[in-house]
């Protein structure tokens, strides 16, 4: 049989073969050659010549044919965007056209259909550009609005099946691996790309690529995903460069975000009693959960610093101490401390602390200079 193992393995391919191969009845070879089930992503299969390139006849092709034709996959140099807001504009209008067209024959001396075109056809052969991400997986985006979305790219594919080096734009000799690969995220009202610094050829062929992304805003949203290819590398969709991208939009993908995880502070925010020695101790703890060193500080707020009180205001013996603290946490890191903040305490202020009269008031939290959070707690342990 010339369908064995989810392939066209016979030379002497028969209509049979390939009905098998794309899982229809119908008999005709025009039919078929022409037939949606057609995988263009297989290296052997019905083509015809892509304008600017390869011109083939009746005879059986070549495998040299196929490549200098770009095995049947037109990619018009007419189909690019000058920037991506322009890009953006026509995604979200729905007129953004890509630029691979799969050419079919049709049926005539200059476009034949061939039988033999079918051996060694792959119906399952993979598209070479794909994301890696399952539906319920969520792109994490930075503090600083930073983004690195990944999708998987075959660059050499296998004998029988395309990678994205075996491609040309149309009336070009270059192959695709001399363009620059680059990742959009867009949705209604915000949009960021960005492309490698080096050009696709230079990638490990089969492996996730990469690109950051900036100026994110800092909310959980929903984003349409693309991959393009560049003429020129650029760093940001502000980019003013010239340049011509080309989407891929056939390989995107949906994809929520999610906010990376702010620093947490966790374990103990209170004091420690020392009943013999009459000392009051502060204890902390600060679990930086970021992918960069931070300083947390207790600062001046607003009137008042951070503190702990015993007592309560205007309460006889009622009194204060400013707690400071000033620690730098690495990423990844826990850092945790236990400062005296008073000692020798008046019995009247010991007192009030064993009945638990004691609160531990933080204004602030400072992160790289801003503040990312402002509260005020009151906290009572007794240890």
């Amino acid at each position: 049989m010339g369908y064995t193992n989810g392939k066209i393995t016979s030379q002497n391919v028969s209509i049979y073969d390939v009905q098998q191969a794309l899982g229809v009845s119908e008999s005709d070879l025009g039919t078929l050659c022409k037939h949606t089930n057609v995988n263009m992503w297989a290296r052997y299969k019905p083509e015809t010549a892509v304008t600017g390139l390869a011109t083939l006849g009746i005879t059986p092709i070549t495998l040299q044919q196929r490549s200098l034709n770009s095995y049947g996959i037109e990619a018009r140099t007419n189909q690019g965007y000058g920037s991506v807001s322009a890009l953006v504009t026509a995604l979200r209008a729905g007129t953004a056209a890509t630029p691979f067209t799969y050419k079919k024959p049709y049926g005539t001396s200059a476009s034949p259909y061939r039988l033999t075109d079918f051996a060694d056809y792959w119906p399952a052969a993979p598209v070479p550009i794909r994301a890696p991400y399952n539906p319920t997986d969520k792109l994490a985006v930075t503090q600083q609005g930073t983004a690195q979305p990944y999708f998987y790219v075959d660059l050499t594919g296998s004998s029988h099946g395309l990678g994205l080096k075996d491609l040309r734009l149309q009336s070009d000799s270059n192959q695709l691996g001399e363009y620059y690969f680059g990742i959009l995220l867009y949705n209604g009202s915000t949009y960021s790309a960005a492309t490698q610094t080096t050009k696709m050829k230079n990638n490990p062929s089969g492996e996730l690529i990469g690109v950051t992304l900036t100026g994110l805003p800092q909310v959980e949203t929903t984003y349409q995903m693309i991959p393009f290819f560049s003429t020129q590398p650029f760093a940001s969709a502000s980019d003013t460069g010239v340049k011509t991208i080309y989407p891929m939009q056939f390989a995107g993908q949906e994809i929520q975000t999610s906010l990376e995880a702010r620093y947490v502070i966790i374990g103990t925010w209170g004091f420690v009693w020392d009943n013999d020695m009459g000392t009051l101790r502060f204890k902390y703890s600060v679990t930086n959960r970021t992918s960069g060193s931070f300083t947390f500080n207790t600062e001046t707020y607003g009137a008042s610093t951070s503190f702990i009180e015993v007592g309560y205001s205007g309460q006889a013996n009622y009194k204060r101490w400013p707690i400071q603290v000033d620690v730098s946490v690495p990423a990844g890191q826990e850092v945790s401390n236990t400062i005296v903040v008073a000692s020798n305490l008046l019995v009247a202020q010991q007192d009030m602390i064993r009945n638990g009269d004691t609160r531990v008031y933080i204004r602030a939290a400072q992160y790289n200079g801003t503040y990312a959070y402002t509260d005020i707690v009151q906290i009572w342990q007794h240890e």
